[in-house]
Protein backbone atom coordinates (compact mmCIF):
# COMPACT_ATOMS: atom_id res chain seq x y z
CA UNK A 1 0.00 0.00 0.00
CA UNK A 2 2.76 2.43 0.92
CA UNK A 3 4.56 1.57 -2.30
CA UNK A 4 1.44 2.35 -4.30
CA UNK A 5 1.08 5.72 -2.54
CA UNK A 6 4.71 6.53 -3.27
CA UNK A 7 4.23 5.51 -6.90
CA UNK A 8 1.10 7.68 -7.17
CA UNK A 9 2.91 10.59 -5.52
CA UNK A 10 5.84 10.13 -7.90
CA UNK A 11 3.53 10.10 -10.91
CA UNK A 12 1.70 13.23 -9.70
CA UNK A 13 5.01 14.98 -9.11
CA UNK A 14 6.26 14.00 -12.55
CA UNK A 15 2.99 15.21 -14.11
CA UNK A 16 3.30 18.55 -12.28
CA UNK A 17 6.89 18.80 -13.48
CA UNK A 18 5.90 18.11 -17.10
CA UNK A 19 3.05 20.63 -16.86
CA UNK A 20 5.29 23.29 -15.33
CA UNK A 21 7.98 22.59 -17.91
CA UNK A 22 5.48 22.90 -20.77
CA UNK A 23 4.15 26.16 -19.32
CA UNK A 24 7.67 27.54 -18.98
CA UNK A 25 8.51 26.55 -22.54
CA UNK A 26 5.35 28.24 -23.80
CA UNK A 27 6.23 31.38 -21.82
CA UNK A 28 9.76 31.25 -23.21
CA UNK A 29 8.43 30.90 -26.75
CA UNK A 30 6.08 33.85 -26.18
CA UNK A 31 8.97 35.87 -24.76
CA UNK A 32 11.12 35.02 -27.80
CA UNK A 33 8.31 36.08 -30.15
CA UNK A 34 7.92 39.34 -28.24
CA UNK A 35 11.67 39.88 -28.28
CA UNK A 36 11.77 39.31 -32.02
CA UNK A 37 8.99 41.85 -32.54
CA UNK A 38 10.72 44.40 -30.31
CA UNK A 39 14.00 43.89 -32.15
CA UNK A 40 12.22 44.35 -35.48
CA UNK A 41 10.52 47.53 -34.25
CA UNK A 42 13.84 48.82 -32.92
CA UNK A 43 15.57 48.20 -36.25
CA UNK A 44 12.71 49.89 -38.11
CA UNK A 45 12.86 52.92 -35.81
CA UNK A 46 16.63 53.07 -36.17
CA UNK A 47 16.30 52.95 -39.96
CA UNK A 48 13.73 55.75 -39.89
CA UNK A 49 15.97 57.81 -37.62
CA UNK A 50 18.95 57.32 -39.93
CA UNK A 51 16.85 58.39 -42.92
CA UNK A 52 15.61 61.42 -41.01
CA UNK A 53 19.18 62.38 -40.05
CA UNK A 54 20.31 61.97 -43.66
CA UNK A 55 17.40 64.09 -44.90
CA UNK A 56 18.16 66.76 -42.31
CA UNK A 57 21.81 66.87 -43.34
CA UNK A 58 20.82 67.25 -46.99
CA UNK A 59 18.35 69.99 -46.09
CA UNK A 60 20.94 71.84 -44.00
CA UNK A 61 23.46 71.60 -46.86
CA UNK A 62 20.87 72.95 -49.30
CA UNK A 63 20.02 75.77 -46.88
CA UNK A 64 23.70 76.70 -46.60
CA UNK A 65 23.96 76.70 -50.40
CA UNK A 66 20.87 78.90 -50.80
CA UNK A 67 22.09 81.29 -48.09
CA UNK A 68 25.41 81.59 -49.90
CA UNK A 69 23.67 82.28 -53.21
CA UNK A 70 21.44 84.86 -51.55
CA UNK A 71 24.43 86.59 -50.00
CA UNK A 72 26.14 86.67 -53.41
CA UNK A 73 23.03 88.14 -55.01
CA UNK A 74 22.64 90.73 -52.24
CA UNK A 75 26.28 91.75 -52.66
CA UNK A 76 25.86 91.98 -56.44
CA UNK A 77 22.67 94.01 -56.00
CA UNK A 78 24.39 96.39 -53.56
CA UNK A 79 27.34 96.81 -55.93
CA UNK A 80 24.99 97.48 -58.85
CA UNK A 81 23.02 99.96 -56.77
CA UNK A 82 26.24 101.70 -55.76
CA UNK A 83 27.34 101.86 -59.39
CA UNK A 84 23.93 103.17 -60.39
CA UNK A 85 24.07 105.89 -57.75
CA UNK A 86 27.60 106.83 -58.78
CA UNK A 87 26.59 107.05 -62.46
CA UNK A 88 23.56 109.17 -61.51
CA UNK A 89 25.81 111.48 -59.51
CA UNK A 90 28.22 111.79 -62.44
CA UNK A 91 25.32 112.47 -64.80
CA UNK A 92 23.96 115.13 -62.45
CA UNK A 93 27.40 116.74 -62.30
CA UNK A 94 27.63 116.79 -66.09
CA UNK A 95 24.19 118.34 -66.39
CA UNK A 96 25.07 121.12 -63.94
Amino acid sequence: MRLKQEQTLKEETEQKYRTAKAELEEERNEFERSLTMVQHDLKENQRKLELEIEQRQKTEAKLTEVESQLQTEVSAHQAARGNSQQLKKQLDELND
